[in-house]
């Protein structure tokens, strides 16, 4: 589920903790989504990978 809420904060214009963020504010919409805590690891291998800026 992590990877999804990073997935999709990304695809609505946010770039990595802040697309999550993005999400969270809107939980009516989105339910529940990961913390920062939760998605900065699966971040720091994407960012490794040069998959996100």
């Amino acid at each position: 589920m992590v990877l999804l809420d990073v997935a999709l904060g990304g695809a609505l214009g946010g770039a990595c903790l802040a697309g999550v963020a993005l999400l969270r504010a809107e939980s009516d919409v989105f339910g529940p989504v990961a913390s920062d805590r939760a998605a900065r690891p699966a971040l720091e291998v994407l960012m490794s990978t040069g998959a996100c800026p």
